[in-house]
């Protein structure tokens, strides 16, 4: 009479530790798309600041002499620079952000299908 009982405790325990395993895989996905969004929103805010202090830099550079080449201007090209490495950071962190929400979504496919068999 024992050994039904010992099956399913056993299955039981199989399920759960199954559960636990998926539990934790999405829980990583989680959080690894949450701090790349995090680095994005700050990145995104950085850009913001830059382009801020870039207009005050030429409306100050202008409003001292109006004839100014403002593309000579070490400031302004520093800022240029910034900006654009900015950018280009944001522009990876949106494909990493991308490969991450696909593998998730494939992940997700992938545990459907084995799910839809299981029952099967």
């Amino acid at each position: 009479m024992d050994k039904p009982y010992e099956k399913y405790f056993d299955d039981v325990v199989q399920k759960l530790q199954e559960g636990m395993s998926a539990l934790a895989a999405k829980t990583d996905e989680l959080t690894q798309k949450g701090k790349i969004k995090f680095e994005i929103l700050s990145l995104k805010r950085d850009l913001d600041k830059s382009f801020t202090d870039f207009g005050k830099l030429v409306f100050d550079l202008i409003s001292e002499d109006e004839k100014i080449t403002l593309i000579e201007n070490l400031s302004v090209q520093s800022n240029l620079e910034k900006i654009k490495g900015l950018n280009t950071k944001l522009s990876e962190k949106k494909v990493q952000y991308e490969k991450v929400a696909k593998a998730e979504a494939g992940s997700e496919v992938e545990e459907k299908q084995e799910t839809d068999t299981n029952f099967v």
